[in-house]
């Protein structure tokens, strides 16, 4: 998907979210790439928030 997004769409700034607790998903988006941005707050959820740029 970030291949696409990057290579197809022209996007230059992906973004994803998981629960703090999921360390799968979390060491799944560090492998893809993505940097670990730390914790934010949205919808009353405390979330990871990671980014990955072309």
């Amino acid at each position: 998907m970030v291949d696409y997004a990057f290579n197809q769409k022209g996007v230059d700034l992906v973004y994803a979210v998981t629960v703090p607790e999921n360390i799968g998903s979390r060491k799944v988006l560090e492998k893809a790439g993505f940097a670990d941005k730390g914790i934010i707050d949205f919808l009353a959820m405390h979330l990871s928030f990671y980014q990955i740029t072309s």
